[in-house]
């Protein structure tokens, strides 16, 4: 994701609008994912949280062979690692209950609605 973030930013004439035009496709808000700057705290947390929010643009952008995107597409183990990652954000001491309440939502809404597809492991 690190990776991927850092060629949609700094691709602007290529991959970025490739990148609008697939979120104004899918009438979604025109928005720029986040990069993780190791100085800002949470934002690694942003990130994972965008990318789960965005896992089916971010789909349709790592495919399109002419952007050269393909070596940033994401396995589904590799889905399931960020699902973990923002569920063990809230392990450490760091988070606050303004950033815990909404993120624990998001996660319920997430579990919820990926309890019943056939296509996730029966752990899930």
């Amino acid at each position: 994701l690190h990776k991927l973030s850092f060629k949609m930013i700094h691709s602007t004439t290529l991959v970025l609008l490739a990148w609008h035009d697939i979120l104004n496709d899918l009438c979604m808000k025109i928005t720029c994912m986040p990069r993780d700057i190791a100085t800002r705290w949470n934002l690694l947390f942003d990130l994972l949280e965008y990318a789960l929010k965005h896992q089916k643009e971010i789909f349709l952008v790592t495919q399109r062979r002419e952007l050269g995107m393909r070596d940033f597409e994401l396995s589904d183990n590799e889905w399931e690692l960020i699902l973990k990652d923002a569920t063990l954000f809230f392990s450490c001491l760091t988070p606050s209950l303004a950033a815990v309440i909404p993120a624990m939502d998001h996660i319920d809404v997430e579990f919820a609605t990926s309890s019943c597809n056939k296509k996730l492991l029966l752990s899930i």
